[in-house]
């Protein structure tokens, strides 16, 4: 399940969107899926994210977007 970066802005200073991730991490955790994070742009809200439990984060903070190698975007989709 992903978060969405509006969620994830500023939560380092925000309990209310804490708590909000806080009961989401038990959804997931109670239907067997895992969450990440997207949009993570600082180190505190990286911080906060891990002191939660969410263990999975995208954005800025980790690296800027790239383009997919060519074999990558038109491999063949196997498992369908």
């Amino acid at each position: 399940m992903k978060l969405d970066r509006g969620l994830i802005a500023g939560i380092n200073a925000d309990p209310i969107r804490q708590a909000l991730v806080a009961g989401m991490l038990h959804f997931a955790g109670s239907i067997g899926v895992e969450i990440i994070a997207e949009g993570v742009e600082t180190e505190a809200e990286r911080l906060t994210l891990q002191q939660l439990g969410v263990g999975l984060g995208q954005g800025f903070l980790f690296g800027r977007p790239a383009p997919a190698a060519a074999d990558s975007v038109n491999g063949p989709i196997s498992g369908l």
